[in-house]
Parts: C-alpha cells; structure tokens; sequence
C-alpha cells in the first residue's frame, strides 16, 4: 500500500510539475504590447496602437517600415500557425509532425503549390507583370517575422515538438496561395465519387442524385468508371481534421444607396472557414501618409483578402466554379509513357526529397501527363491525374491581393482582379460613391458541351480535351443592379449560365437572404446585424409541413413520439440552444436522408451526404412522393415518400430517447449541436485539453445564414465550419464598421486577445471597427513603440 501511495504521490507531482512547467512557458512567450522595441531594420519610429480589442492600427512613415513591422507583430501573435500554414504550402509537414502528414505533404507536392509558384514568378518578370513593390513589400514582411524568430521568444508549440522554425522568405505567400485554391476546390473528391455512383446505380437515380439534374443526356464515351479510393479521401480532409484552416463556403451581399437607410453603399460579409484554433483571420489596421487600409489577413500574406478604407470595401465568398477535372490516363507498362490524343509520350518525372520526423526521408517521384500530375503516390488505383486553374502558367494571384489593397476606384479594382487564375472566388464590393458589384475572380474553362465536369474523364482519346479559358471581362458579374442589391451565397447566381460548371452550394442561403433583403425597403447597420447571424432558413417551412402532413395521429404510438410530433409541428423555425423542436427536426430531416439514399452501401451514402447534392437532390425529392428513389432495396415493400417520413421519425424518437432520456424538454438543440475549435496539437491526446477550445453548444445550422456547418447524415451534429469574421461597413460613416471574430486576434492562450471575442461570436454580437486615430486612442488599451 505505501509503494501504491508514493507511487500516486510521485505521478501526481510529476503531472503537477509539467502542468506547471507549460504554464510557465506560455506565459513568458506571450506577446508583449506596450514598451519600446529597438531594431536596426526601421528608418523611422513606427507606433503600434492595440485598441480594446487587441487589433493592431500600425502608424509609419513608410512602406517599409509598414511591412517590417506588421510581420514583426503577426509573428508575435501567431508564428507557430504561420510555420504550419508554410508547411502546408511546402509539403513540409511532416518534418514536424511525423508519418500521419506525410501523404499530404505528397499531395502537396504532387500537386505543385510551391513548383508551380515559382513559375508563376518567374513568369510574371517575362510578362512583365512583376511588380517590385509588392516583392519588396513580401521581403520586409518576412524580415519582421525572422527578426522576431531571432529574439527566441518562440511559442510553446515550438517547444513541444522540439524545432525552430527555418526563415521565411516570399515563396511561402505565394505556394499558401495554392493550398488556398486546392480548399476551394472539391474537383478530384467530386469526380471519382460521381463517376463510381454512376457506374452502381440506375442512370435515374444517379441524375436525381447529381447537384444539378442532367437536362440532355446523351451517351458520351468522355468520362470513364472509377471507384471511391478512401485513402485519398482520408487525405483530402486532412487538414480540415486538424485544424490548418480550409475554406467551405460564405455569405455576402452589397446594398446600393436605395436600399440603405442611411443613404449609402453598405457591404456584410461572413466567410465560412473550417474552424481553427487560432482562427485563419489576422485583423490589423495599417496607416502611412499616403496609404490607409484595415484588413483581415491570412498571417502569412502582408496583403488583405479581404478589407476597406474610407472610399472602398470589399468581400470574399467561395465561387464554387469548378476549375479542376481528374482524367484517367492510359499508361505503359513501365509507366514512363503515357497516351496523349491516341500517341505515345514520355511522362515528365522529377524527384523530391520529404523530410519525416523519427523515420528516414522519403523520395517522392512526381510524374506529369499534359493534363497535370499522376495522383499514383497517393492513391491505391492508379493512372489518376489532376488538371487544375493553378497550374495554368500566368496565374499572378498575389498581383490581385496585392492590387486590390491599392486601388483608388472601382475600375482599377476589377483591374486587379483580372491577374489572377486561382482560387476561385465571388469578390463583392462597395464604395463611397454608392457602386455596388460583383465578379467572379479566376479562370474559368470552357468545356466543350459533351464534358460533364463532375466525372472523371478520359486522357487518352482527345475526346475530353479543352484549353481555352473564359477572359475576366467575360465571367458572370453584376454591376449596379436596378434592384438595388447584390446576394451571393455559393449558389449559382442567375447570371451564370448553363454553360459554366459549378459544384454550387445549397440555393437555401442565398434564396433566404434575397427574399429577406426583398422584402424590407431600405436597411440599417442594426438590421443588417441581426440578418447576418440570424438561422432563418425559407425552405425549412415546406419540409416541416411535408413532414407533419406524413403523420396521422393514430401513427404515434407512445407519448414520447406524440410529444416530439408537437414540438416539430410548433416549432418556430430558430435553431436556437434551447430548442426541442429544432433537434427533433433536423434529426427527422437527418434519418429521412440516410434512408432516402440507401440504393448506396453505408460507407459511401456517410460520403455522399457531405456533398451539397445531397440536400438539392433532397429538396427536389420530396416534390415528387413516387420516385423510384424513395422505396428501399432492403424491404420486400414498395415504400413512398411519406413512409420513409415515418420510418425516419420513429429513427428520430428512438435516437433522442437513447440519447436524452423518455424527458422531451431535455433534448435540446445545443446539446447535439456542438463547436470545438481544434489546434494541430490538440488532436493528439491530452493535448486536447490544453489547445482546444470547446465544445461549445451553439446556434445555427448547416444552410442557415449563421452557417454552422455539421456535414453529413448520421451521427450527432459536430460543427466543423462557419461564419470565420462577420463585418459590416456602412459608407455613411466607413471611419466606424462592425466586425466580430469567433475567438480573438491572439494565439496565445495567456493573451487578453486569444478568445475575447467567443461570448459576441456566439450570441451574435459585434464591436466596432476604427479607421481614425482619433477613435482608435479613444478605445486604447496600450501602445507600443518600434524605433531605429
């Protein structure tokens, strides 16, 4: 008994020891900031005012200084996401974090997001598109971030997994860029899911399972069969898994002076973003004599994705173009050839060296086929290639970023969004003038009409081949509407024609903020808050009286199913924490999805549910009750929409009772419907619990405008993605705009800033934003001076 109680006496105090230990150096690597920092890299003073926030507003005398010391103070708040963020980019994370990355350091370097960077600089100088201000920007940007990695005050993340991190230098922005593309992209999941459904299901099905019915079908030897590889899809999610940070979709919309109550432009925003610990966005305000510019950045690019000043402001949501294709190519036996338009030619090869932490380095051999590089390294089926806008030869994606921080009027901002080809994304905007647009930014193929882009084509015949890609001034794009507004949610808007290829998300958002924008003569700042997190969504009314209508009362056999029927049938609609109805809907909804799509087996219908197809094919489905698709292969019985309805019900009861008990006020909505906020440490346990922040219960739902996304249909509702910021400028009075961050501006877990914001975040409030001196002193929490 005494060896047992000095045994437990010696792990608690070594448990104690290490907790404390960590403790210590995550104090003592938190960010300083106030004081007076010396470096010999300035030419002049430079002041960093934090406000009551933690946003940084950093007054120079130059465009140098500027850089420098925005580097220095991202580094200082986030340099071990930045380091990540680089791996990514490189393929280089495994180095760190071992054999679990090291197939998506493969995918990364198949795919090129560094290669193909430096061609697109090496490109840009003969073009002569090179633009030496924005490198130099890039070069003192990093010299900030290393002069802080200099000093040694490094994150605790460093500590742990027992490295320093190398210097970063202008190619980590630009192959970030690409990893940037690749998250919007859902081209080389889509293809070869769709082309294995077609190959297993009736063509019937199959169509009433696409996201967009097909209207002419015709018999086109194009596209080849595949199967689902479940490696690669493992691969794809990976970083969604461990928190580095992928983009999934937005809501934004642009009022003209019309539809404003205050008589000006007004733009809302609110990307949806995997969620992170920290969050992807930076929040700084950076001023010099002659430039102005409060942006959301991605910590390790010095140029706003998205931001405003006081004559101009702009927003990002996904395009959902589809941009990419995968294609089956017909290879030798020694695969050193491969078939191109019926001849044979050689497969351009070259090796790299993977670096992997505790086991030896790996080669990787990169093949490349005239439609892009062979996806052999990755996947257990081979011949797989992946064309893609990235790769495309003049794509100056920083040129854009950088431009559009930079432009002085509506023209030069569409000219700067004409230099880039990836990713693919929808740019609102508004202006003090009172314009209002919209552009789809990136190249979009033109396919020839017998290409269905969403199934794997064929790479050896030239009968699935195209070159040609749509000018900037030839994308979908609205200017100035006679309706006064502008909504762009993912979905395919109107403008865009049949024509263009799209893996679109849900109509629901975009249909449910146009009627509500529609609907109300003119806006405030205050109402456009409470449409932006609010979990309306106008098609959840149709569903829920298809639902209810399915049930006869004698049908409910117990009390439990005639009190959740009630809740269901008064439920107001807002998924709120507390609801009971909410729960029991959206489970209801859940079951009838999993049972709807049964002629797939188990695995792949988990799969097909996380596609947004999967609910379009939903909505059309229960319009029509007979559809072949709605009786279940596994019973003797023809079964019709609304006996799937009531199978599905009773799944919903018999899940809540299990999960909450025979009590129906219990089963709240919050209680399912769950937010964590993961760190690439805290996957690995009992990290979690030091780096993790949650789970929290939360509003929203996936296709409501507080986009809490919970993909898929089954198991309990985990949020992955959501509203990554929401701001709103108003060009009555842009000195002031309103903006809210799912934690804070700070990854540091003993910063004032590392969750400041949650409790807003989660009830839907915001703070203010300041573009004026005079405001940002009057919200001060401490200054700090950077001087030569």
């Amino acid at each position: 008994m005494k060896v047992l109680k000095y045994s437990f006496i010696t792990i608690t105090f070594a448990i104690l020891l290490l907790c404390l230990s960590i403790a210590y150096f995550l104090k003592a690597a938190s960010p300083t900031y106030m004081g007076e920092v010396k470096t010999k890299f300035l030419k002049d003073k430079v002041e960093v005012l934090y406000d009551n926030n933690g946003i940084p507003h950093i007054y120079a005398q130059n465009r140098k200084d500027l850089m420098f010391t925005l580097g220095r103070v991202i580094a200082s708040e986030r340099l071990f996401q930045m380091d990540v963020h680089r791996r990514v980019g490189r393929g280089e994370l495994s180095e760190v974090f071992g054999n679990k990355t090291i197939g998506f350091d493969k995918l990364s370097r198949t795919i090129g997001f560094k290669r193909n960077s430096e061609v697109h600089i090496e490109n840009s100088k003969k073009d002569g598109i090179f633009n030496q201000q924005m490198w130099d920007d890039l070069e003192n940007f990093y010299s900030g971030v290393n002069s802080f990695i200099d000093e040694g005050n490094l994150p605790i993340e460093f500590k742990l997994l027992g490295y320093t991190p190398k210097k970063f230098e202008p190619i980590d922005a630009y192959a970030f860029t690409g990893y940037m593309g690749y998250s919007f992209s859902r081209a080389i999941k889509a293809d070869m899911f769709f082309s294995d459904l077609k190959s297993n299901v009736k063509y019937a099905i199959y169509n009433q399972m696409r996201l967009e019915i097909e209207k002419n079908f015709k018999i086109s030897n194009s596209s080849v069969k595949t199967t689902v590889d479940n490696t690669l899809w493992e691969l794809i999610d990976l970083p969604r898994v461990n928190g580095y940070g992928v983009f999934e979709g937005s809501n934004s919309w642009v009022l003209g002076p019309n539809k404003t109550k205050s008589g000006s432009a007004l733009l809302a925003n609110d990307p949806h973003i995997s969620y992170s610990l920290p969050g992807i966005w930076f929040e700084a305000h950076l001023n010099t004599p002659d430039f102005n510019l409060y942006g959301n950045f991605l910590p390790l690019v010095p140029f706003a994705a998205i931001g405003h000043n006081s004559n101009y402001a702009w927003a990002v949501t996904m395009s959902k173009i589809d941009d990419g294709d995968v294609y089956k190519e017909k290879l030798n036996e020694d695969a050193t050839k491969v078939m191109y338009k019926n001849n044979w030619i050689d497969l351009k090869t070259h090796k790299e060296k993977i670096k992997v932490k505790g086991a030896q380095d790996q080669i990787l051999t990169v093949k490349e086929t005239p439609h892009g590089p062979l996806l052999d390294e990755m996947i257990k089926e081979k011949g797989f290639s992946f064309k893609w806008v990235f790769s495309l030869p003049n794509n100056y994606a920083l040129n854009a970023f950088y431009e559009t921080n930079h432009a002085k009027n509506m023209e030069e901002f569409k000219k700067a969004l004409s230099l880039g080809a990836s990713p693919g994304l929808n740019i609102s905007y508004a202006d003090s003038k009172g314009n209002i647009g919209w552009w789809i930014y990136g190249r979009i193929p033109k396919r020839p009409e017998h290409i269905d882009s969403h199934l794997v084509l064929r790479g050896d015949d030239g009968s699935a081949e195209y070159d040609e890609y749509y000018s900037f001034k030839d994308n979908p794009h609205i200017e100035n509407p006679e309706e006064g507004f502008i909504v762009t949610a993912n979905a395919r808007m109107k403008v865009t024609g049949d024509h263009i290829a799209g893996m679109w998300e849900p109509s629901d958002r975009h249909d449910t903020i146009n009627k509500i924008i529609s609907g109300k003569e003119k806006w405030s700042i205050e109402e456009t808050k409470e449409l932006q997190s609010s979990s309306k969504n106008i098609h959840w009314e149709i569903i829920r009286k298809l639902l209810v209508d399915s049930i006869l009362p004698n049908e409910l056999d117990t009390d439990i199913e005639k009190n959740a029927y009630l809740k269901v049938k008064e439920w107001n609609m807002d998924s709120s924490i507390k609801s009971t109805g909410a729960s029991i809907f959206h489970m209801w909804v859940r079951k009838t999805r999993f049972h709807l799509f049964d002629e797939i087996e188990v695995e792949k219908r988990k799969k097909y549910c996380k596609f947004a197809s999967s609910w379009e094919s939903f909505k059309r489905l229960i319009h029509d009750p007979k559809s072949d698709i709605w009786d279940r292969p596994s019973t003797p019985d023809q079964e019709s929409r609304d006996d799937i309805f009531r199978v599905a019900f009773k799944d919903a009861v018999l899940w809540g009772t299990k999960k909450w008990g025979n009590d129906i006020k219990k089963w709240q909505w919050g209680d399912i419907h769950h937010l964590t906020f993961p760190h690439p440490l805290g996957a690995v346990k009992p990290l979690n619990y030091l780096f993790n922040v949650g789970p929290l219960k939360v509003a929203g739902k996936f296709n409501t405008i507080n986009n809490m996304k919970s993909p898929g249909c089954d198991g309990e509702f985990e949020v992955k993605s959501g509203p990554s910021v929401r701001r709103i400028i108003d060009f009555s009075d842009p000195s002031i705009s309103y903006n809210t961050l799912p934690l804070g501006n700070s990854g540091h877990i003993f910063s004032p800033f590392y969750a400041n914001e949650l409790k807003n975040y989660i009830n839907g409030t915001y703070r203010k934003q300041f573009i004026n001196r005079r405001d940002v002193e009057r919200n001060l929490y401490s200054m700090q001076v950077f001087t030569p």
